[in-house]
């Protein structure tokens, strides 16, 4: 995602905002910061009420199928952003049994799982579909259709077009040993409707024709079901159509495109372009957004599963002349070329129902031309988020920046900053309660401020109020503020609620700790519970001809008793020398370290986790780990109880993994 565009354009959002006034103000001074003497100029501080804030992971919810009700009855319990497509465009996705595969433009078909992230072929490919079994993945290329065998590897050509006129794409297995595809005639003779022949068809084996069943694009078979969902070009737009294959009697689900039948036959994923409704407390505004909605196959109900805000108008046009449902479908000399801009902020492509037919997946970027697509996952179910839930999705959607899915928690819309630092690496629930007949949440959070002495903690307590759809977020207070700093003269202070005493003077430090040449306390992290101060003292490359290199020095150290460990010393990452640290993340019970640590003899994006435990005395790099190979850098992002999120890059594709610091095991979020 491109994190200074989309600053930029929440920034711009906010002065589109209906809100509560009195909230607004309640809020701007509930979470204010005071500025500080040290590091203050610096930065503009995040308020801790952030309202738009992009990547959400909710772990700890119990597992809960789709029971056979209405469409509209779901409701999103989790979304999860987990690959960004640095380099090339995702054009699809296919899921089984927690292994991803997204075929990338010019970059060939990668696979995605709790090892990690790897390139299984560099073939071009086009379209996706995953066997029942998981074991075929059925793809289009250049207009031609075939299987690849993930077991063997072996590649086989089963619809071969001639690149010219005759193209074969958009395939989807029925049943094992059967799929639908798209066959696409040209005209080469007439330029201005190019295509003559949009139809799907049925193939059934090398032995049998392939069956005409409908002229149209997009087939999505209904699993156990002889019928298909496909899209239909029509007066108003293009129609998702459910279609009995035998009868050939249709029946009209929804506008959209890309539909997507889950396992088990009861829904239907899509993209949806259309006009939004009034956002709350103000009049509808114009503009066409894009959303995932899902509905029933039998037709009775729909709603959206992700919620789009509108572009600011400067960054262009709401309402285009025409939008993407009323387009004709595009050729493939047509294919390629950027949309119309719509009026949402995002774009969405490709929806996909997961293998156990619980969650959707879909393709969403920014909806500006050349933005990165991040691949993400809807988890659905009939239950609603208790408070604690809900505040728990709240705390890392801001974390995350999740943009969407944080103002979908929130009442209102109150007033916010955007900062990279200080940043959000972790945060506890301390407890709930009720109090005037509403519930509340008291949440300690954690911030962090990249390679400086910097480390707070807010303990805030969020309001909720009851609605017909779950608990929203209503209003909160500020109730502790601890703020730890350093001076340039390596003094550290501890600031609570407006009282400041020294915590650790420069000369405090034990000479045994400290190396023969320049050398200067980096981060930080505090856990007042534990009369813990873990500080990381960065080792400075002697620049003047002495044999000094860069290190860094983790050392505890107990405010309480004032005395100093040192816990682990690192002059080098494999071969390479000169180290230095960018972070320090402790865990909320103040049992592991996550450091960033990288190498001035390394590439410049090159970096490194390494987590400590405190009791065990024990170090882990998670990257060993990991099967994906090219890694281009790996980088901590926050702290969910002992599980450490963090990102991987590789291949220009960076994707978010979870380590188990407990049981040193790596997962998917």
């Amino acid at each position: 995602m491109d994190e200074q565009k989309l600053e930029k354009t929440l920034a711009a959002m906010k002065e589109r905002l209906t809100v509560n006034t009195a909230l607004k103000d309640e809020l701007r001074t509930v979470f204010r910061r005071k500025r500080r003497r040290a590091l203050a100029a610096k930065w503009s501080l995040a308020a801790a009420a952030a309202a738009f804030l992009s990547v959400f992971v909710l772990n700890g919810l119990p597992g809960v199928g789709l029971p056979g009700v209405n469409a509209a009855a779901l409701r999103v319990q989790n979304q999860v952003s987990f690959v960004e497509i640095g380099s090339g465009s995702a054009l699809n996705v296919a899921e089984h049994d927690g292994k991803v595969y997204v075929p990338v433009a010019g970059e060939g078909l990668f696979v995605y799982g709790g090892a990690g992230f790897h390139r299984l072929a560099d073939r071009e490919l086009s379209d996706l579909s995953i066997s029942r079994d998981g074991r075929q993945l059925l793809w289009a290329a250049g207009g031609t259709v075939g299987t690849y065998d993930i077991q063997s590897g072996v590649w086989r050509e089963l619809l071969k077009g001639d690149g010219r006129e005759v193209f074969y794409e958009q395939p989807a297995w029925s049943e094992e040993g059967r799929f639908l595809y798209v066959r696409k005639l040209l005209d080469p003779g007439n330029r201005e409707e190019r295509v003559a022949e949009s139809a799907i068809y049925e193939w059934r084996g090398e032995a049998e024709p392939p069956r005409k069943l409908a002229e149209g694009r997009s087939p999505a078979p209904v699993p156990g079901r002889s019928a298909f969902l496909y899209e239909k070009a029509g007066e108003q737009g293009i129609h998702i159509i459910f279609r009995e294959t035998d009868s050939g009697e249709e029946r009209e689900i929804d506008r959209g495109r890309s539909p997507s039948v889950s396992p088990d036959g009861r829904y239907v994923a899509y993209v949806k372009n259309d006009r939004p409704g009034p956002p709350a407390g103000g009049q509808a505004e114009a503009g066409r957004v894009e959303n995932v909605w899902v509905a029933d196959t039998e037709g009775e109900t729909r709603r959206p599963v992700t919620s789009n805000p509108l572009r600011p108008e400067e960054d262009g046009p709401l309402d285009p002349p025409a939008s993407q449902d009323e387009r004709p479908a595009q050729t493939p000399a047509e294919e390629g070329r950027s949309a119309p801009e719509q009026g949402g902020l995002y774009r969405y492509a490709s929806p996909t129902w997961s293998s156990d037919s619980h969650s959707v997946f879909a393709l969403r970027s920014l909806s500006d031309e050349g933005a990165k697509v991040s691949l993400i996952r809807l988890d659905l179910s009939t239950r609603t988020l208790t408070p604690v839930e809900t505040v728990r999705a709240f705390e890392q959607a801001v974390i995350q920046r999740d943009l969407d899915f944080a103002r979908s928690l929130l009442m209102e819309q109150p007033d916010f900053f955007i900062g990279s630092n200080p940043h959000r690496v972790s945060y506890t629930i301390l407890g709930s309660g009720t109090a005037n007949g509403r519930p509340y949440v008291d949440v300690e959070e954690y911030w962090s401020y990249t390679a400086n002495p910097y480390y707070g903690i807010q303990k805030v307590r969020y309001e909720l109020e009851a609605t017909d759809w779950g608990y929203v977020l209503n209003g909160g207070e500020l109730l502790d503020d601890v703020l730890v700093t350093g001076t340039e003269d390596g003094r550290l202070t501890l600031e609570r609620n407006g009282q400041e005493e020294v915590l650790l003077d420069p000369g405090e430090l034990p000479r045994e700790l400290l190396p023969p040449g320049p050398s200067r306390i980096s981060s930080l992290a505090y856990v007042p519970s534990r009369n813990l101060l873990l500080l990381t003292l960065q080792v400075l490359q002697d620049e003047t001809g002495g044999k000094q290199q860069a290190a860094v020095k983790l050392i505890r150290y107990d405010t309480k008793e004032r005395t100093f460990e040192l816990l682990e010393e690192r002059a080098k990452l494999g071969e390479a020398a000169n180290v230095g640290a960018e972070a320090i993340l402790v865990s909320p019970d103040g049992r592991f370290a996550a450091l960033d640590l990288f190498s001035d003899d390394e590439p410049a994006e090159r970096s490194h986790i390494l987590v400590y435990d405190l009791e065990e005395k024990r170090a882990d790099l998670p990257e060993t780990e990991l099967t994906a190979v090219g890694l281009e850098a790996v980088r901590t992002h926050y702290w969910n109880g002992t599980n450490l999120h963090f990102t991987v890059k590789s291949h220009g594709q960076t994707m978010h993994l979870v380590w188990d610091a407990v049981r040193r095991t790596l997962s998917t979020p």
